[in-house]
């Protein structure tokens, strides 16, 4: 599947439309362009840089000036900054067909930036990839005639559709790594489980008074048995979980892996104190090797337990900011009513004085009538 891109071979003859304008000013930038586009076509792109660059300063506005550093940046396969003077150069520019090759060419910008993304990050890979059909659709907009758009439009909708199918079986594959992940984990808990609890049978074994026993022996025998057989299940569980990585093997689980082979070790030398009748050396070993596969299960779970405190950390922030809000809540509440309260008690206040004036007016009124002599 081939992409076509854009060709720059009209832009020289737009430029010289700009230089003979009539401007010394802008001939003079026209002139930087005819530079650097002779250093372009002789794929000297960073001396052409350096000519563009100087025009962009004579020409601010000039659409073709952005469009031809766009051409620079991409053969450099710098994606980002070609996309940026790209469309910048469709901001600018008046002229549909031109306008129409810039957004072409930032689609070309977004589809290589998918590509180069398309091995490490997926679903970043598909975010350009859309982006490009979009731009792709813009180009077709403001020129219909423009068919190598249509073209590639359709050549990234079928990369499109690959990713998809990729991401899909990634995804498949991940649920069922984690389910054989967990066979792993299970295996390694009953493993744990049964070597405690023979590690606590063989201290008890150890003690004088048992020494006397009848069965002692029987019983110790017994325990080497269990603890051969606990030796197998480790070194199975070691042997699952090398199976899970054929290739790479994360480092989390090559660290496991060497903690459960520590744990065999251990095992075997518990057995064989077991076998030499020496109970109290073997739970040391025991000890040993459940220290080795503590930490295997660590590893292996490691990631769970983040997530686990992340959920926990995110559950106390949002209680606490309920608790803040809450108090915020409560405050604004008391403050309303003292707020309510006082302003009762200043309509109160009012009030009674009102009152009191009122009844101080009708007193005077009453008390203070003098009769007027009359003078004729």
């Amino acid at each position: 599947m081939n992409m076509r891109y854009c060709k720059t071979a009209t832009i020289p003859v737009i430029i010289a439309s700009l230089v003979f304008s009539g401007s010394a000013w802008a001939e003079s930038g026209g002139r930087l362009v005819a530079r650097g586009n002779r250093e372009f076509a002789g794929n000297r792109y960073e001396k052409a840089a350096e000519f563009y660059e100087k025009a962009s300063v004579k020409l601010p506005e000039s659409a073709i000036v952005a469009f031809n550093l766009g051409d620079v940046f991409y053969r450099q396969e710098d994606y980002a900054g070609a996309r940026k003077h790209f469309e910048d150069a469709a901001m600018k520019t008046k002229d549909l067909p031109l306008e129409a090759k810039a957004w072409y060419n930032t689609g070309n910008c977004a589809f290589s930036e998918g590509l180069r993304q398309s091995d490490s990050d997926m679903e970043k890979a598909l975010e350009f990839y859309r982006e490009s059909v979009g731009f792709y659709a813009t180009a077709l907009e403001k020129d219909p005639d423009l068919k190598d758009a249509a073209h590639n439009m359709e050549i990234v909708r079928l990369y499109i559709k690959d990713l998809l199918d990729r991401i899909q079986k990634q995804k498949e594959e991940m649920e069922q790594m984690q389910e054989k992940m967990k066979e792993v984990v299970d295996s390694l808990l009953a493993s744990i489980e049964r070597q405690e609890g023979l590690r606590d049978s063989t201290l008890d074994l150890d003690d004088d008074s048992r020494r006397a026993m009848a069965d002692w022996k029987s019983r110790i025998e017994q325990a080497g048995g269990k603890q051969k057989s606990i030796e197998s299940s480790t070194s199975n569980v070691g042997d699952m979980l090398d199976g899970l990585f054929p290739s790479e093997v994360p480092e989390p689980v090559q660290q496991a892996s060497s903690h459960l082979d520590s744990a065999v070790v251990d095992q075997k030398g518990s057995a064989s104190k077991l076998e030499a009748r020496d109970a109290g050396a073997s739970a040391a070993e025991q000890e040993l090797a459940l220290d080795q596969m503590n930490k295997a299960l660590e590893l292996l779970t490691q990631g769970d337990n983040k997530d686990k405190q992340q959920g926990q950390q995110e559950q106390n922030n949002d209680q606490a900011q309920q608790d803040q809000q809450d108090q915020q809540d409560q405050q604004n509440q008391q403050e309303d009513q003292k707020q309510q309260q006082a302003r009762s008690e200043t309509a109160r206040g009012i009030l009674d004085e009102e009152k009191e004036n009122r009844k101080k007016r009708k007193q005077q009124a009453a008390g203070g009538y003098k009769k007027v002599d009359k003078d004729w």
